[in-house]
C-alpha cells in the first residue's frame, strides 16, 4: 500500500480545496514553513482512514466554519483505490472506489476501508484502533515515543516476525495452549492471579460470609448472656431508685426555690410600683406647678399687654391729630394753588379783551377812512391814500404791542419806516396826478380795512368782532370774580397770589403719609388691645375653673403626696441582683439534677425495654439452630475450596511452564528486527546494538563500547533517531512479508545534530529504495540536502 495523492477541503486552515501529489513510490519530502498545514495534512489522512464518516470531526473544522472533506488516492498490488469522506455528523458521507471501478458508499465503504487496512470495527462514532499504521505514521512531537503501539499493531508485527523466522507452528501452538489455560484460569482468577473469580471466588466469598455470620451469631449469643445479666442489674437499679424517691425530693426543693424567687420578684414589683406611683405623683405636682407658673405669666403678660394697648392708643391718637393737621394744610395748599390758577386765567381773559378792543377800534377807524376816501375822490384821493398809508404805518407800529415777538424783530421797525417813507414819497408826488393818488388812497384804505378784518378773524373766527368782544368781557369778569372768591377763601389778597408751585403736591403727599401712619398705629393699638382681651379672657376662664388660692393649695398637696410616695418607695426593701442570681442558679442546678434523674430513669426504662425486646426476638429466631446450620455449611465449603485451589495451582504451574517455552520462542522471532535494524544503527552509531522489549516491541536499551544503557537515559535526539529506525525496520519486515506500508514522519528529526542528521538522510534515502517514505518538515534549508521527490500544497480552483 502506498499514497498516490491527497485532497482536503475546509479542513482547519485550508479554506477551499487543496491537493498534494502525486506521491513517488520512494522518498517524498514536503518542506514548508510553520502553520503551512503539514500536520493538518497528516491529520486529514488519518481521519479519512480511522474516523467514521458520521463523526463531526470537530478537530478538523475550520475557524471560519465549514464541513471538512478529505479525498485519498492509494495504490496496492490490486490497483488504485479512492477514499472520500465528508464529515457532517449524521449527514456525513463515505465513498470508496475499488480498483475494479466499483463504488461503495456508507457503511459498505467503511467496511472496505477496514479490510484494506486490516482494522477492527470502531465503537459508535469514535475513532478506529490504528494498528500498525499508528506506529508507522509519526505525528509531530511523538517521533521518540513508541508507547502508542496498540494491541492490533503488536499483533500485526508479531505475526510478521513469526512468519519471518518460521516459528508460526510452535509459537502459535504455545499461544493456543496458554490461551486455553488462561480460559480455564479465568474461572478461578483474574489475569496475573491478583484476584480470584468464578466458582473459587463464589466459594471463598460464601465461606467468608459464613465465617462472619457464625462470628456474628456467636457474638449475639454472648450478647444475649450479657444482656440477661445487664437486665437483672437494671431492674435492681430501678427498684432502688423507686425506694429513694430522689426526683420527688428535687421537686420539693425546686418548689421552695421558686417560691423564694417569686417573693423576690413580688418585692421588686412592689418597689417598682411604688416608684412608679411616686413618679406619677411628681408628674402631677410638676404639672400643677407649671399651671400655676403659666397663670402667673398670663397675669404678667396681661398687664403688659394692657399697658402696651394704652400706649398704642395714645400713639394712634397723636398720629390721627397729625393726619388731620396735615390734611388741613394740604387743603389750604390746594386752595392757594387753585387761587393762583384762577388769577392767572383772569389775567389771560383780560388781556384777550384788550386785544379784541384794539382790533375793533382799528377796524372801525379803517372803515371810516375808506368812507372818507370815497367821498373825497378825486381831490381827496391823494390825501386819502396818504392818510391810509399813515394809518397802515401806525397799525404796523402798533401791532408789536399785541402780537408777541414782533417788538424785538428789527425788520418790523424797518418795515414801518419803509411804509412811512412811502407815504412821504406819495405826498411829494401827488402833484403828478390827483386822480391816480385818490385811487391809490381808496385802495389803501380798503387794504387797511381788510387787514383789520383779517386780524379780527384771527382773534375770533366766525364771530362778529363786537360779539367776540362782549363774550371775552363776560368771561374776563367771571374769571376775576372766581379769583377774588378763591383768594378770599385762601386768606390771600389778589395782589399776594403767587404763581402755581409744587407746594400743594408736597402737602398732599405729607397728608397721605400721616393718614397711613395713623391707620397703622390704630391697627396696632387694636391688635394689642385684642391680645390683652384674649389673655384676660383665658386668665378669667382659668380662675373660674379653679381660683388662685385653690390652685396654690393643689400644688401644695400634690408636692407633699409626691414626697411621701418617694419616701415610701425608698423604705421598701430591694432584692439585690446577687440574691436573684443565687436563687436562679439554685433553680437551674435543681432542674438539671431533676432532669438528670428523669433522664436516668428513662434511660433505665428504655434499656430494659430494648433488652427485653431483643431477647424476645432472638428467642423467636432460634439462634442456636442458626449457628449449627451455618457451621455445617462452612465445613462443606472448606472441602470444596481445597479441591478448587488444587486445580488452580495446577493450571498456574502449566501456564508458567508454557510462558517459559514461549519466551524461548520469542527470543528467536525478535531476531529479524534486530537483524534489520543492525546495519542502519551501525551506520548511525558505529558499533552500537539495540535491544527491544519482548512484550511491547519498543526499544529497551542500547549497547556500545562494552556498556549497556537503558533507553530512558539516552538523549532525546538519540531516542528519536532509534525510534525512527525501529519503525523503518518494522516497515521493512512488513514489506518482505508482502504487506508494504508507507512511513510518514512529521518533523521527526528535530533533535538531531548536523552529523547525525546527515547519516539519517543517508539511511532514509537507502530505505526509500524499498518502501514509500513521506517526510514533512518545516526546515526547508536543511532538508533540501535530503533529496527525494518534492511535494507542494496546491490550491485547486
Amino acid at each position: 500500500m502506498r499514497l498516490v495523492a491527497v485532497e482536503v477541503e475546509e479542513v482547519r486552515r485550508f479554506a477551499g480545496r487543496w491537493r498534494v501529489g502525486p506521491f513517488a513510490p520512494g522518498l517524498n519530502v514536503l518542506a514548508a514553513e510553520n502553520e503551512a498545514g503539514k500536520s493538518t495534512l497528516l491529520a486529514a489522512i488519518q481521519a479519512a482512514i480511522f474516523l467514521p464518516h458520521r463523526n463531526a470531526a470537530e478537530t478538523l473544522r475550520p475557524v471560519g466554519g465549514g464541513i471538512p472533506r478529505v479525498r485519498l488516492e492509494l495504490a496496492d498490488s490490486a490497483g488504485q483505490w479512492v477514499i472520500f469522506k465528508h464529515f457532517a455528523g449524521r449527514t456525513g458521507r463515505a465513498e470508496v472506489i475499488t480498483p475494479a471501478g466499483e463504488t461503495l458508499t456508507g457503511e459498505e465503504a467503511e467496511q472496505a476501508i477496514r479490510r484494506l487496512f486490516g482494522l477492527a470495527a470502531a465503537r459508535g462514532r469514535g475513532e478506529t484502533e490504528r494498528g500498525v499504521w499508528g506506529a508507522l505514521w509519526v505525528e509531530q512531537g511523538h517521533s521518540f515515543d513508541l508507547a502508542r503501539l496498540d494491541d492490533p499493531a503488536r499483533r500485526t508485527l508479531r505475526s510478521a516476525l513469526e512468519a519471518e523466522v518460521g516459528t508460526v507452528t510452535g509459537a502459535a501452538g504455545i499461544a493456543r495452549l496458554r490461551a486455553a489455560v488462561a480460559h480455564e484460569l479465568a474461572a478461578f482468577q483474574s489475569p496475573g492471579g491478583r484476584e480470584t473469580r468464578g466458582r473459587l471466588r463464589t466459594a471463598r466469598d460464601r465461606r467468608d460470609e459464613l465465617d462472619r455470620e457464625i462470628t456474628d451469631l456467636g457474638q449475639r449469643r454472648r450478647d444475649v448472656e450479657t444482656d440477661l445479666g445487664r437486665l437483672a442489674e437494671l431492674r435492681d437499679q430501678r427498684a432502688l431508685r423507686l425506694e429513694a424517691r430522689t426526683e420527688q425530693a428535687f421537686e420539693r426543693k425546686l418548689d421552695e426555690a421558686r417560691t423564694k424567687l417569686g417573693e423576690l420578684d413580688r418585692a421588686k414589683e412592689r418597689r417598682e410600683a411604688a416608684l412608679h406611683a411616686a413618679q406619677t405623683a411628681a408628674i402631677f405636682a410638676q404639672a400643677a406647678v407649671r399651671e400655676r407658673d403659666q397663670r402667673q405669666r398670663d397675669r404678667d403678660e396681661s398687664g403688659k399687654a394692657e399697658q402696651e394697648a394704652v400706649r398704642a392708643r395714645e400713639a394712634a391718637q397723636e398720629a390721627t391729630q397729625e393726619a388731620v393737621a396735615a390734611e388741613e394744610e394740604a387743603r389750604r395748599a390746594a386752595l392757594r394753588a387753585a387761587a393762583t390758577t384762577a388769577v392767572a386765567a383772569a389775567r389771560q381773559c383780560r388781556d384777550r379783551v384788550d386785544v379784541l378792543a384794539k382790533v375793533a377800534d382799528r377796524l372801525r377807524a379803517a372803515g371810516e377812512a375808506e368812507a372818507r376816501a370815497r367821498q373825497a375822490q378825486p381831490t381827496a384821493t391823494a390825501n386819502g391814500a396818504a392818510a391810509a398809508l399813515v394809518v397802515l404805518a401806525a397799525v404796523l407800529a402798533a401791532v408789536p404791542g399785541f402780537v408777541p415777538g414782533l417788538a424785538e424783530a428789527w425788520w418790523w421797525g424797518v418795515a414801518a419806516a419803509v411804509v412811512a417813507l412811502a407815504g412821504a414819497a406819495f405826498l411829494f408826488a401827488r402833484a403828478l396826478g390827483r386822480r391816480a393818488a385818490a385811487q391809490r388812497a381808496l385802495a389803501t384804505t380798503a387794504a387797511e380795512r381788510a387787514a383789520a378784518q383779517a386780524a379780527a378773524e384771527a382773534l375770533a373766527p366766525g364771530t362778529e368782532i363786537a360779539a367776540a368782544l362782549a363774550g371775552a368781557e363776560a368771561e374776563a369778569q367771571q374769571a376775576e370774580a372766581r379769583a377774588r372768591e378763591l383768594g378770599d377763601e385762601a386768606g390771600l389778597a389778589a395782589e399776594a397770589v403767587a404763581p402755581p408751585s409744587d407746594e400743594a403736591n408736597a402737602a398732599r403727599a405729607a397728608a397721605d403719609r400721616a393718614a397711613r401712619e395713623a391707620e397703622r398705629r390704630s391697627a396696632d393699638a387694636e391688635a394689642k388691645a385684642e391680645a390683652a382681651r384674649r389673655l384676660a379672657d383665658r386668665l378669667g376662664e382659668a380662675r373660674a375653673r379653679e381660683p388662685d388660692d385653690d390652685l396654690e393649695e393643689r400644688v401644695r398637696r400634690l408636692d407633699e403626696d409626691a414626697k411621701r410616695r418617694q419616701d415610701d418607695a425608698a423604705a421598701l426593701a430591694v432584692p439585690t441582683a446577687e440574691e436573684r442570681a443565687a436563687i436562679k442558679a439554685e433553680i437551674a442546678r435543681l432542674e438539671a439534677a431533676r432532669n438528670t434523674e428523669r433522664a436516668e430513669d428513662q434511660r433505665i426504662a428504655d434499656e430494659i425495654a430494648r433488652i427485653e425486646g431483643g431477647l424476645a426476638r432472638i428467642e423467636a429466631e432460634g439462634l442456636d439452630e442458626h449457628i449449627a446450620a451455618a457451621e455445617g455449611e462452612r465445613d462443606r465449603l472448606h472441602r470444596e475450596l481445597d479441591q478448587l485451589e488444587t486445580r488452580r495451582a495446577a493450571l498456574n504451574l502449566l501456564d508458567e511452564t508454557l510462558r517459559q517455552a514461549e519466551e524461548a520462542a520469542t527470543a528467536s522471532w525478535l531476531e529479524p528486527v534486530t537483524r534489520t535494524l543492525a546495519p542502519w544503527l551501525d551506520q548511525l552509531i558505529p558499533g552500537a546494538r539495540a535491544t527491544l522489549d519482548e512484550a511491547t516491541l519498543q526499544p529497551a536499551g542500547l549497547s556500545r563500547s562494552g556498556r549497556d544503557e537503558t533507553f530512558a537515559i539516552l538523549s532525546r535526539g538519540t531516542q528519536e533517531q532509534i525510534a525512527v529506525l525501529v519503525r523503518l525496520a518494522f516497515a521493512e519486515i512488513l514489506r518482505r512479508q508482502g504487506r508494504p506500508v508507507p512511513v510518514i514522519l512529521d518533523d521527526a528529526l528535530v533533535f538531531s545534530d548536523d552529523d547525525r542528521i546527515e547519516r539519517m538522510f543517508d539511511i532514509l534515502s537507502a530505505a526509500a529504495e524499498r518502501m514509500q517514505i513521506v517526510v514533512l518538515t518545516c526546515r526547508t534549508g536543511l532538508f533540501a540536502r535530503l533529496g527525494g521527490h518534492r511535494l507542494a500544497l496546491e490550491h485547486v480552483s
